[in-house]
């Protein structure tokens, strides 16, 4: 624009702006005196007046002021210095200079984001009675109904798609995951939660999601997010739900699952109690929330008790040898469980003289014969639930390469599976006993595991380590200081019987009843697996005689 003799222009600001009704209605201008040939309308308001200026407004673009309701453009200049009027007459270079340092041009604004998480349809298969809070066996299913709306892609090569962020402790406490102390950082890729394999609670999935994302009673949240970058197969870029920043995603309505342990039952024939087994109950609905089990006795015996909390315990009693006993377990969550076992009976010792009449002063051989109660031959416990196998490089997994000394001195991540054993005579195992340990595991790099052994005293004893190479698997592979080689000898998959790595003899002394631990790790990046199951069996001795 050009300025033409003096202009005189006297700023007065009465408020930035009016709003009626939640809209911007006009930014209240100065009066302005000068060339009005330039103004298209001039309209008084107060003491001062509405201006629009066709030359003024393309001249100082960056003070325009877009009006919401008619869309006019309009613009307001505020006092400088308390004065009201400046002579512009060969000044002109001192309000250009003002320009920059009364005004910055406002940000675009960004385009509207649409994006919406949808919908989802949650059906549970199983026993389950409580929603969302799985039986051993019972899966969910979260199906999208693809009502869902996706945010433009946040960058080059990003491939907008629907997934799930996992939360952990209830679920989000807001609405940026980025700042959410509950948001565990792993995302679960696809539009629908419905896997085959996660999405069921087999007994073991549990384990594996815990020892990557540790959770508080088995529970994690899962949130539909409409990503900019939701690739299900990340290439070179990282996954994210807001690559470029720009805000535009939608958190859907989150789903908190529980996956319930399986319930437990250790039974444990009572020595100075003849006619009486003792059972142990743990797991099921009870481990995580109030209640308890209720037990229906379906076989030989009575019941002491109808009802026990978690780790709590029952007796049948009246029991006679070669009795078969038998009961239900519901959890209150529609978990239910039978188990069934034989009463062999307390021991029972007869001693025999070889002679009835004994002088004062005499000797007489006495023959003792005990019989344990317990049947005889070999005896085998077994932990199928599935254990996962963490890498290293996923936080909190794993254990450092040069890690050789065991569990006990060596920090990280360890899969680690429970047997309880009991009944089983003699009470201590001496070397040259019976031991086998059997075990099923999948892994893709067999070199990078480490097995061990825990008795229930505590003592560890070296199955296997870093061994196989980059083998696939242990597929029935059993140890025993019978075997025909060393494990160390040996190749992936490891199918049949090995002498473990470090001797069975560091156990001498060990007690047999108790609970004995496998425990797993993987000190390597780059693979992952699971310890799908495994056994140890003891020989049981039904009958000792002293002479």
């Amino acid at each position: 624009m050009t300025f033409r003799g003096i202009f005189l222009v006297r700023f007065l600001v009465v408020s930035l702006f009016l709003l009626c009704n939640g809209k911007l209605l006009y930014a209240i201008a100065p009066v302005i005196s000068g060339d009005s040939s330039s103004i298209v309308t001039k309209t008084k308001l107060g003491s001062g007046y509405l201006i629009q200026t066709n030359n003024f407004i393309q001249s100082f673009y960056d003070f325009q002021i877009r009006n919401q309701s008619t869309r006019k453009q309009q613009i307001t200049i505020p006092s400088v210095n308390n004065k009201t009027e400046i002579n512009l007459s060969g000044a002109k270079n001192i309000f250009n200079s003002l320009i920059p340092t009364l005004y910055s041009p406002p940000p675009p604004l960004p385009p509207p984001c649409s994006a919406n998480a949808g919908t989802y349809s949650a059906t549970i298969i199983g026993s389950s009675i409580n929603n969302y809070v799985l039986c051993n066996g019972d899966e969910i299913n979260l199906i999208s109904n693809n009502d869902f709306v996706l945010p433009p892609a946040g960058c080059v090569g990003c491939l907008p798609a629907e997934m799930y962020l996992i939360y952990v402790n209830g679920g989000p406490t807001g609405g940026n995951p980025t700042v959410d102390p509950n948001w565990t950082g792993y995302f679960w890729t696809g539009q629908d939660f419905n896997d085959g394999f996660f999405n069921q609670n087999n007994g073991g999935v549990a384990s594996i999601i815990n020892s990557v994302i540790p959770s508080v009673n088995n529970t994690w949240c899962f949130v539909p997010v409409t990503a900019d970058d939701g690739a299900e197969i990340p290439s070179s870029n990282s996954l994210g739900f807001d690559q470029d920043g720009d805000g535009c995603f939608d958190l859907g309505t989150s789903t908190c699952v529980t996956y319930l342990n399986p319930i437990s039952i250790t039974p444990n024939s009572l020595c100075f109690s003849a006619g009486n087994v003792s059972i142990f109950l743990s797991g099921g609905y009870p481990e995580f929330f109030p209640g308890n089990y209720t037990i229906t006795n379906t076989g030989a015996g009575s019941l002491s008790i109808s009802s026990v909390p978690n780790n709590g315990s029952f007796d049948i009693t009246g029991l006679t040898g070669g009795a078969v006993y038998s009961f239900t377990i519901s959890d209150g969550n529609g978990c239910i469980i039978t188990y069934s076992g034989i009463y062999n009976g307390a021991p029972v010792v007869s001693i025999n003289p070889a002679s009835t009449n004994i002088c004062t002063g005499g000797c007489v051989s006495l023959a003792g014969t005990i019989n344990s109660g317990v049947g005889s031959g070999v005896v085998t416990f077994s932990n199928t639930n599935l254990f996962g196998i963490t890498d290293p490089t996923i936080t909190g997994g794993g254990i450092g390469v040069n890690c050789n000394t065991g569990p006990a001195n060596c920090a990280g991540v360890w899969a680690t599976s429970p047997i309880n054993v009991s009944g089983v005579c003699p009470n201590f195992w001496n070397t040259g006993q019976y031991l086998t340990v059997c075990l099923n595991i999948q892994h893709t790099y067999d070199d990078d595991l480490n097995i061990f052994l825990q008795a229930p005293n505590g003592v560890y004893v070296r199955l296997s380590q870093d061994n196989g190479l980059a083998g696939n698997n242990y597929t029935s592979t059993c140890f025993s200081m019978t075997g025909a080689a060393n494990i160390t000898t040996g190749a992936a998959p490891f199918n049949g019987t090995y002498i473990p790595q470090q001797s069975f003899n560091v156990l001498n002394g060990t007690p047999i009843n108790g609970t004995w631990y496998l425990l797993i790790a993987d000190d390597l990046g780059g693979d992952v697996g699971s310890l799908i199951d495994w056994s140890i069996s003891f020989q049981n001795n039904a009958a000792y005689t002293y002479a």
